[in-house]
């Protein structure tokens, strides 16, 4: 799905789940590589810059759909706010499964 194929509130739902996801998987990445392996600093930043373009992506989409769809507006609104990604450790996958959250881990350490 790229930002063109969105064009109702429903399929913003599904991309914006799966920026909330990319998001917290790097935030989790991020802590394994500082709690396990001590990287810090400029070693991390292209983690930063990576969730800071998510973020990014989300906002604009959002501006975007509000803007330019003017019929639907407050759909759009209703969508977006119920959403927007929370960017911290109690997102949407603080409601994860115990077992999926360890492959999920498991798949970040063996990447560092």
């Amino acid at each position: 799905m790229t930002l063109k194929d969105i064009k109702a509130p429903a399929d913003y739902a599904e991309l914006s789940a799966c920026l909330d996801l990319a998001y917290w998987a790097i935030n989790r990445l991020s802590k394994v590589a500082y709690w396990h392996y001590g990287i810090t600093g400029d070693e991390q930043k292209p983690l930063y810059e990576a969730q800071t373009a998510i973020s990014r992506i989300s906002r604009s989409m959002a501006a975007e759909k509000i803007t330019n769809d003017p019929e639907h507006k407050q759909d759009w609104i209703d969508v977006i706010y119920g959403c927007m990604p929370y960017y911290t450790d109690r997102g949407p996958l603080f409601w994860m499964k115990h077992d999926e959250m360890v492959k999920l881990l498991n798949l970040a350490e063996r990447e560092l």
